[in-house]
């Protein structure tokens, strides 16, 4: 009977994912039913980060470039993590034998042993990266471990075109198991009995790091500018002589965590958003918002020798419709001199209780999360569609499209202060 392995990993604190935070601790169980040489135990600790570019349309070294000749795929492959501790022989076992190439003869019957690894917060490939070598991580402030991507997706197995191409990319972690068996000088091949290995994937997630900048965030949010995003095209009425456009403004759109509002007052994502005119609608006029929709839009880059292919995807995040009147009495004249009008969206068949990424949504297997790492960019942007009715017979809309955000999986709190005691209130006593 062949050997048995069994290697099993502790569940992550938050019984989810593997974050920076967690210790790896795990088991290996080596089950024999005979007698068998082993040299050596080593438990590898292992991440990578690969990449393959397809010929097509591409960009060199960030530019676009044009095809001349057909080219060849490029693969890239950089090794983020690698960590390995030997189980077996016991140290001291090592360091008194002569020949660290001799086996072992173990006894049949069940082994167990124990290993631990406490994961890096940067990639160790950065370290021996060529000057000369062009990665996403050039201009990066903070460098930390990827998450995992596209692990679970395997490209020989894809039909589907645009998901294979999307494929193409990941960053997988796993540990492995390795049983050396024989004697490594013994001086024929034959005589040497075959390595026995085993692979554990697991997830990883830079956690906690969202927490940490939503605490920058809120401790800047009054000073940050305000960010506004314009409708893409203008609505024009000829007879009227009116120009049409909306703006999205928000101090906070520049990242957004899983249970975050999205519409509602206050929460500094879409509920500052207004309808711009050139001038005042004729009197009588009747405006309403019918239809909203709203898109995560995803850019997934992967890069190989200087070339880079990129993917585009859409995200349907949220939707609703109804006759929601938008009130012109409301309109004022802004400083530079045209009419802007409040649209409060969360009025709209109760988009006001809409949460982002409340349901944990995995996209083609892979958490809602930015990332950059040496050979992919993961980033997003949303889109935000406004539909209205003029005098319930012109019907237009507006798209909306933000910059580039910065996309956490996880959920994060807001720290209140407690509240204050009332003057003739008496302090607590503590004994």
């Amino acid at each position: 009977m062949v050997p048995v392995l069994k290697l099993q990993l502790d569940p992550p604190g938050n019984g989810e994912f593997y974050t920076l935070e967690d210790t790896m601790t795990g088991e290996l169980v080596l089950e024999l039913d005979k007698p068998l040489s082993i040299r050596e135990i080593v438990i590898s600790l292992v991440g990578n980060s690969e990449t393959l570019v397809r010929p097509g349309e591409h960009s060199k070294n960030g530019t676009r470039t044009s095809l001349q000749v057909p080219l060849e795929d490029e693969k890239s492959c950089h090794k983020i993590l690698k960590s390995e501790v030997s189980v077996f022989p016991p140290q001291n076992v090592k360091t008194a034998i002569s020949s660290p190439k001799k086996a072992f003869k173990v006894e049949h019957g069940k082994y167990n042993f124990g290993f631990e690894f406490k994961l890096p917060v940067t990639p160790q490939c950065i370290a021996t990266h060529p000057k000369k070598v062009y990665t996403y991580l050039k201009d990066e402030e903070t460098i930390v471990l990827p998450p995992s991507f596209n692990s679970a997706l395997k490209s020989q197995h894809v039909q589907n075109l645009d998901l294979y191409f999307y494929s193409l990319g990941k960053v997988e972690y796993y540990v492995e198991a390795a049983v050396l068996t024989g004697n490594d000088d013994s001086w024929f091949r034959a005589f040497r009995v075959s390595n026995l290995t085993m692979r554990k994937y697991f997830e990883l997630i830079p956690a906690n790091s969202a927490q940490k900048q939503l605490q920058t965030i809120m401790q800047n949010q009054n000073s940050a500018p305000v960010m506004t995003f314009v409708s893409k095209n203008d609505v024009t009425f000829k007879e009227e002589d009116l120009r049409l456009w909306t703006e999205v403004r928000s101090r906070q759109l520049r990242s957004v965590y899983r249970l975050d509002d999205m519409f509602l007052s206050g929460c500094n994502k879409f509920d500052h958003v207004f309808l711009l005119m050139s001038s005042p609608f004729p009197e009588d006029s009747s405006l309403s918002l019918v239809r909203v929709e709203l898109n995560l839009i995803e850019f997934a880059t992967y890069l190989a020798g200087g070339r880079s292919n990129a993917n585009l995807n859409s995200l349907r995040l949220a939707k609703g419709a109804g006759d929601l009147q938008i009130d012109l009495s409301q309109s004022y004249t802004n400083s530079d001199g045209h009419q802007e009008c409040p649209i409060n969206i969360a009025e709209l068949a109760d988009l006001g209780k809409f949460c982002f990424n409340e349901e944990d949504f995995r996209y083609r297997g892979n958490r809602l999360y930015s990332f950059v790492s040496c050979n992919i960019r993961r980033l997003f942007k949303f889109q935000l569609f406004l539909t209205m009715t003029l005098n319930g017979r012109d019907t237009f809309q507006f798209e909306v499209l933000t910059d580039f955000i910065n996309v956490f999986c996880e959920s994060v709190t807001v720290e209140a202060h407690p509240p204050a005691y009332a003057e003739d209130e008496p302090l607590p006593s503590y004994k």
